[in-house]
């Protein structure tokens, strides 16, 4: 009787194994009949993610490149949970990567392909990874006829791939798609355009012209040089075998994909490596021209920052051709792993300090902050921060070192104010604008920030994928320990105490880079409440009407200033004895020089020659010195006088201004006024200041 029972548990598990496991076991070997015969796909394994699961297939490339690293394929097949054997057939989506093969991008389309309950599989690249032969992969950027093997073996994996696809049970043949980020949107629409067998292709950051793109694109400048050095015979192939690839060749393939809804291109506007024109042409061969879903005042790669819509855009796109019953309800996660709680706070607050909530809510924040480095007292201040629509804020702090007892930051929707205990700088004189210190701020680190935000936002639609940088795990009763998955020596952790039913953080304890501390959190809320006047300064201090458009500069001085030390901007200091010519003034009057990572200004003329040669030359230091010096150290002694320190600068002009040889106020006025790029008489005025009081 137990054996007869041990028997049947055998049998009923080996029964329901392959169901559990997708029908794939390690091991398995599945055969698959292509144009060319037929092949064997072995199963090399498989990793359970939360919703689908992650299988590793090995089988034979299309193309003999006489290289054995290259002529075996490497594939990650994601296939969402719960497929049963008798399921309609699926969608099956092959991904692309981009130039250098990282598939990290890649990655995160598949799995929220397979949120969306659709099949995707995406495969090393020749030459990349498990591919990668003895040659560098630097030979493919300056070898033209290696990178042209590359695309050639590239073309044909696809078509094995999709050979693959075409004989799994669960994938419906005929709705088999294909996309690709850059290099690999480009030969998505390629593909898409030659191959009968493709249903629907999204491309992303792709345009036409392959050629033109490689001699634009600076990540392309070394392959762009070995062609244009080639003898014209030589270059005369190699060109004709470039445009091979270009997918402007396609356009009747790809105009009735389009015009059937089965082709989208999403496309950053102000593309760097993508030459916005190779899009626009890419677009009008596939009748797309004014269906092209652009991602406004982002590059090639801030196109980050729109990463979560794109990868909803395209699982949506591809989705269409799931079959009703199988589209997914959407999973309530009653008991998230760590993985997912740490992504889901960290995206909390992230919400918080860089979205808008909803009209007539807000976001609020309010904690302690006690900060130590070296096990040095730094900070022991306690913060409140709301979050309004329209550019509404309030950012509270107390005890901060050097500031006076309380500090305040903050936008009322009709004028931006700071100020500390003692007085308010109130911005509702003139010079007005209506907008926020937003305005001023460096745009590259808006830029950074909102792909940050991005990359964050893309991985909170799969946490699944965060392992692969943060380790997570439960320590104790409601806490949760965060590390690093890099074995990089050090002991940096953040640790997490969460309320008994894990929905909110109570305190957040971290060790990073030798500064330790403790967050005690009070409040961490979105879109909630918004009580009544909380953006208006506090009450019951000395108020000074001054300029908004100051205090706004002043405000994104002191961000600008944080972002140069977050990001690290400096540039690399330069060795060499050789002085060298920079720039020379239109008018004559002055050269600029470098020698080594020191800059070396000449001028010569009249007093006014030379300061607007200094200000030709010099313009962007000379702002960048301008908003440091007036706004930036402006803003901090304001802070602590309690003066408005534009006034301050305005009354040491007036002292001192007749004490100052004539020829010096003229070239500093010449200076500002060659300088002056969006201020006007503004600019001439306070830059005239600065070297006054630096005069003095």
């Amino acid at each position: 009787m137990k054996n007869r029972l041990l028997h049947t548990i055998t049998l009923t598990l080996l029964f329901l194994t392959p169901v559990l496991h997708g029908g794939y076991n390690t091991g398995d070997v599945i055969k698959v009949n292509s144009k060319d015969g037929t092949f064997e796909c072995q199963v090399k394994g498989f990793v359970q993610q939360n919703g689908y699961r992650i299988i590793h297939l090995v089988y034979p490339s299309g193309s003999s490149s006489k290289i054995p690293q290259t002529e075996t394929i490497y594939a990650k097949l994601f296939l969402p949970d719960g497929i049963k054997p008798d399921d309609p057939k699926r969608p099956a989506v092959i991904s692309l990567p981009i130039l250098n093969g990282d598939e990290n991008l890649n990655s995160l389309v598949c799995a929220t392909l397979s949120k969306k309950g659709i099949i995707s599989i995406m495969f090393t690249l020749p030459y990349q990874g498990e591919r990668k032969p003895p040659v560098s992969q630097r030979q493919l950027e300056f070898e033209p006829s290696l990178f042209i093997s590359a695309l050639n073996q590239t073309m044909d994996d696809i078509s094995r791939t999709i050979d693959l696809l075409s004989n799994l049970p669960e994938v419906d043949k005929n709705k088999i798609g294909i996309t690709g980020i850059s290099l690999g949107g480009i030969l998505s629409a390629t593909v898409a355009g030659k191959e009968p067998r493709i249903n629907r292709a999204a491309v992303l950051l792709a345009g036409g012209n392959l050629l033109k793109i490689i001699h634009h694109a600076k990540e392309t400048s070394l392959l762009s040089s070995a062609i244009k050095n080639m003898p014209e015979s030589e270059r005369s192939k190699i060109i004709d075998k470039i445009n091979e690839f270009d997918p402007l060749n396609y356009s009747s393939q790809l105009r009735k994909l389009a015009s059937d809804n089965r082709l989208i291109m999403l496309n950053a506007a102000q593309d760097e490596v993508i030459p916005r024109e190779c899009t626009i042409e890419l677009a009008k061969a596939a009748g797309l021209e004014k269906s092209v879903i652009w991602f406004e005042g982002l590059g090639h790669y801030t196109a980050m920052a729109e990463l979560p819509r794109a990868l909803n855009i395209v699982a949506d796109f591809f989705a269409k051709d799931l079959p009703p019953q199988l589209i997914p309800s959407q999973p309530s996660i009653k008991n998230p792993k760590p993985v997912e709680l740490a992504v889901s706070t960290f995206q909390q607050l992230l919400t918080i300090l860089t979205t808008e909530p909803e009209k007539d809510s807000c976001h609020f924040f309010k904690a302690d902050l006690i900060l130590t480095n070296n096990n040095k007292p730094v900070i022991n201040t306690s913060v409140q921060l709301t979050v309004g629509p329209d550019g509404k804020f309030a950012l509270l702090g107390k005890d901060l070192p050097n500031t006076g007892d309380a500090i305040g930051i903050g936008h009322s929707g009709s004028f931006p104010w700071f100020g500390n205990n003692r007085v308010i700088f109130s911005g509702k004189k003139p010079y007005y604008d209506n907008t926020n210190f937003l305005a001023y701020l460096d745009k590259q680190y808006i830029l950074r920030i909102r792909a940050f935000v991005g990359a964050v936002g893309a991985i909170a639609l799969v946490p699944d994928l965060a392992s692969k940088w943060i380790k997570a795990e439960q320590e104790g009763e409601n806490i949760l320990k965060i590390t690093e998955q890099s074995q990089r020596p050090g002991n940096d952790y953040i640790r997490i105490k969460f309320s008994k039913d894990w929905n909110y953080p109570e305190y957040a304890e971290f060790n990073i880079n030798n500064s330790s501390g403790l967050l005690k959190i009070y409040a961490m809320r979105t879109n909630t409440m918004l009580p009544r006047d909380s953006f208006v300064p506090p009450q019951g201090n000395r108020i000074l009407e001054v300029s908004a458009q100051d205090v706004n500069r002043m405000v994104a001085a002191v961000a600008n200033f944080a972002g140069e030390l977050l990001f690290n901007n400096e540039a690399k200091k330069q060795s060499g004895t050789e002085l060298k010519i920079e720039a020379q003034d239109p008018a004559g009057h002055g050269v600029l020089c470098s020698l080594g990572d020191k800059k070396i200004l000449i001028l010569d003329g009249t007093p006014e020659e030379m300061g607007a040669a200094h200000g030709a030359l010099l313009k962007q230091q000379v702002a960048k010195l301008v908003e440091r010096v007036l706004y930036g150290v402006g803003a901090v002694d304001s802070f602590r006088s309690g003066e408005w320190f534009i006034e301050t600068m305005a009354n040491i002009k007036t002292r001192t201004e007749q004490f100052i040889p004539k020829r010096f106020i003229e070239e500093c006025y010449a200076l500002a006024d060659s300088a002056a790029y969006q201020d006007g008489m503004f600019f001439t005025q306070i830059c005239s200041q600065s070297v006054f009081t630096a005069a003095v």
